[in-house]
């Protein structure tokens, strides 16, 4: 899974310029998690263990490009 171009990409930033509703950090990221796939189980079974206040939409990102890497 390549990461890349969702790292200069911020989602809510795209739907306000097209007049769009924007999304929150919760909505974000559960839609991110959803759609990794079985090799990030362990990954997803600790992001679930950062407090909730933490679990950012960038946060998410960073984390995932970093195991990218």
């Amino acid at each position: 899974m390549s990461l890349s171009c969702i790292n200069s990409v911020d989602i809510n930033d795209e739907l306000t310029k097209h007049s769009e509703n924007t999304l929150s950090e919760r909505m974000l990221t559960g839609r991110i998690l959803s759609t990794l796939g079985k090799e990030y189980e362990n990954f997803k079974d600790v992001w679930d263990t950062i407090p909730t206040g933490t679990q950012m939409v960038n946060f998410l990102i960073e984390k995932l490009c970093a195991i990218e890497l």
